[in-house]
């Protein structure tokens, strides 16, 4: 398992049964995830059960479903879409723990965040998307429109990506005390 960079957005590829899956975390993605499982999309893996592993594997399946997508965006030569089932990967350990790890490394990575705040203001934006459990798309995209980014570019991005650039609005856009 390693970080790769697709054109401009951080992904992970793993191994798993001698195939190679990209998986990204991007808008894309995130809200793929939310139409799937709902507000809580992040699997934990807290419960070793056969429903969590496929919780993850279906997870897994579409970050690599997107990663391939945005392999494509950038003008990569275009790869079989294959699903990740845990009935297949059921019988190696090695394969179970590479999905839960390229899985959670694939979320961090999409979350990662570069720009930090100047002062601990509250950003009323990302205050209301925290607020409701369910990040939604109006929202999300206008982070992107207020940046200059096309829906598109919006939700090709990572979303660390996305809350940075929405960060260095506030900060550029912040009134001067006089």
């Amino acid at each position: 398992m390693k970080n790769v960079m697709i054109g401009a957005e951080k992904a992970v590829e793993v191994r798993v049964e001698h195939t190679i899956y990209t998986l990204i975390f991007n808008g894309y993605t995130m809200f793929a995830l939310q139409e799937e499982f709902g507000a809580n999309f992040i699997p934990t893996m807290k419960k070793y059960s056969k429903d969590e592993l496929e919780r993850v594997c279906r997870a897994a399946s579409i970050m690599a479903q997107h990663g391939e997508l945005a392999r494509r965006r950038i003008g990569l030569d275009a790869q079989e879409i294959k699903e990740i089932k845990a009935n297949d990967i059921a019988e190696s350990s090695r394969d179970i723990v590479a999905v839960i790890q390229a899985v959670m490394r694939a979320f961090t990575v999409g979350f990662e965040r570069e720009i930090k705040p100047e002062v601990e203001e509250v950003d009323l934006i990302l205050m209301e998307l925290k607020k409701d459990e369910k990040v939604k798309r109006a929202e999300y995209l206008r982070i992107g429109s207020v940046s200059g980014l096309s829906a598109d570019e919006t939700l090709s991005a990572n979303v660390g990506m996305i809350y940075d650039l929405c960060e260095m609005y506030n900060q550029s856009h912040k009134q001067k005390e006089v």
